[in-house]
């Protein structure tokens, strides 16, 4: 099984007494697994972005998924959030606009129509990804009603196990296709959740 799947990521229930705390510190395990470009291709293929849509990419990494988006909606605007220098230097070294830190401690300026990400798995912390992204997204502030979607890669067990309903999540879940993750190192079930206005 280890040959298949790779690097085993860690689910501790950090919903449950014992579990990682659900801070906004950056932990020192999170692995890093940018998305494949056949991965990229599957979702944008997909996934529905307006052609001028602001969209934002927390933990984007080096830019693999805003290099895609780049290639698909040329008329888009991209912004990306990096915790990790090197990585956020590649990425602008693509011609990504890139903000450097911790998006889990980051606040909205402006809103976004989408918010295109692939967060940390390991001990769920893909739950406060989501959370806060939302934030980030536009809102009807009359209605209160979310205006923006978040795509969100993930893996299986967030929809699987019921994790995403649990968050009270409205959504619409695809399955990538088996080891779209092999390229990048693991792989584990994967797919992609899209959450739209609520």
């Amino acid at each position: 099984l280890a040959e298949f799947y790779g690097d085993v990521l860690p689910e501790n229930d950090i919903d449950k007494p014992g579990g990682k705390q659900a801070g906004t510190a950056v932990s020192k395990d999170l692995a890093f697994y940018f998305t494949p470009e056949g991965a990229c291709e599957y979702i944008l293929s997909r996934a529905e972005i307006p052609a001028d849509a602001k969209i934002l990419e927390p933990s984007c990494g080096e830019g693999h998924l805003m290099d895609a988006v780049r290639a698909h909606k040329p008329n888009a605007t991209v912004v990306g959030c990096e915790v990790h220098p090197g990585r956020a230097a590649t990425a602008r070294a693509k011609g990504h606009r890139v903000m450097l830190g911790n998006f889990l401690e980051k606040q909205p300026a402006s809103p976004f129509d989408v918010i295109l990400m692939n967060p940390p798995f390991v001990c769920r912390h893909w739950k406060k990804h989501i959370t806060h992204a939302m934030k980030f997204l536009k809102h009807d502030h009359k209605s209160r009603l979310c205006n923006g979607t978040i795509i969100c890669i993930l893996p299986a067990s967030a929809h699987v196990d019921g994790h995403l309903k649990e968050m009270g999540l409205k959504y619409t879940w695809y399955d990538l296709p088996a080891a779209s993750f092999r390229e990048a190192g693991t792989n584990v079930a994967t797919g992609f959740a899209v959450m739209g206005a609520q």
